[in-house]
C-alpha cells in the first residue's frame, strides 16, 4: 500500500505495507509510480519517500511475489517494467526528493533510496544490496547510480559481498547525505520548501545535466534569473530581513 499526504508544501509518499516489510510486489511499483506522477500537479515543493512502519524502511521486492514469476517469462518483465518505470520516475520527479530512511532499507529499497536527490538515515537504519545472496542480478541502471554515489569500489563491497551496513558506514561511504531522525529528514524537506521553487527546479535540472555528460544553456539560464519575480523577492525580503515568500511555478515531471 502507499500513502500520500501533501502538509504545507510538502509532498510524503509513505511505504505502508507491513505483512512485507514494506517490500513491493508488482501491484505497488505501479501505485508508487501512479502517486508520484499525481503528485506533479499538486503544489508540493519537495516530495519525501517514508515509511509507514518504525523500524523498517523498505525491505526490497516481494520475494513470494517473485518466487511466483519463476517460469512466466512475461510476468517477469511485466514486473521488471513496473519497478523500473517507478524508480525512474522518482528520479524524474521536476521537483526534489528526500528519502527519509529509519530502518532497514535493503535491495531495491537501496534503488529507491538512490532516486532521491538527498537521503537521510536515523541511527536504527541499515542498508544491504543483497540479490548475489538470493541468486539474481541488480538493473543496471541502479548499478550506475550506486557507483555514482558511493564508487566503484564500495559498490562493488555493496554487490559482490552483500554486507549489511549501519547508518554510520553508509555514511561515510556516501550512501546517505545526513544522519538525522524523522525530524532532520523534515527540516530538509521544509528547507527546500521555502526556498525559490524556480531557482531549486532549476538547479536540480543543472546537477541532473552534469551527472549525466548532458549541456544546457546554463549561461542563459543564470543570466535570466536577474529579471525574475523570484530574484526580486529575493533580494526585496533581503533588503527588509524578512523571510521571502515565493510564487509557486507550474511544473511536471520530466521524462
Amino acid at each position: 500500500m502507499i500513502i500520500t499526504e501533501l502538509n504545507d508544501r510538502i509532498a510524503f509518499i509513505k511505504l505502508a505495507r507491513p505483512a512485507t516489510r514494506n517490500a513491493l510486489a508488482i501491484e505497488d511499483w505501479v501505485a508508487l509510480k501512479t502517486a508520484i506522477e499525481r503528485i506533479a500537479s499538486t503544489s508540493a515543493r519537495v516530495i519525501v519517500l517514508a515509511s509507514n512502519l518504525d523500524a523498517t524502511f523498505c525491505a526490497g521486492s516481494d520475494l513470494k511475489a517473485m518466487e511466483a514469476l519463476v517460469g512466466q517469462p512475461e510476468l517477469v518483465v511485466e514486473f521488471r517494467l513496473a519497478m523500473r518505470e517507478a524508480i525512474e520516475a522518482l528520479a524524474a520527479a521536476a521537483i526534489p526528493t528526500v528519502a527519509n530512511i529509519q530502518g532497514d532499507c535493503f535491495g531495491a529499497g537501496v534503488a529507491l533510496a538512490l532516486a532521491c536527490d538527498i537521503r537521510v538515515a536515523g541511527e536504527r537504519a541499515r542498508f544491504g544490496v543483497t540479490p548475489a545472496k538470493l541468486g539474481i542480478s541488480y538493473p543496471a541502471e541502479d548499478i550506475a547510480r550506486l557507483i555514482g554515489a558511493v564508487g566503484s569500489g564500495q559498490a562493488s563491497r555493496l554487490l559482490l559481498v552483500a554486507d549489511t551496513i549501519s547508518a554510520a558506514d553508509a555514511h561515510r561511504a556516501g550512501l546517505v547525505q545526513l544522519l538525522g531522525e524523522a525530524v532532520e529528514a523534515e527540516r530538509i524537506a521544509m528547507a527546500i520548501a521555502n526556498n525559490a521553487p524556480q531557482s531549486v527546479a532549476t538547479m536540480k535540472r543543472l546537477i541532473r545535466a552534469t551527472m549525466q555528460g548532458s549541456e544546457l544553456a546554463s549561461d542563459e539560464i543564470f543570466d535570466g534569473f536577474f529579471a525574475s519575480e523570484a530574484f526580486a523577492e529575493g533580494l526585496n525580503a533581503f533588503k527588509a530581513k524578512r523571510p521571502p515568500i515565493y510564487a509557486d511555478e507550474p511544473r511536471s515531471l520530466e521524462k
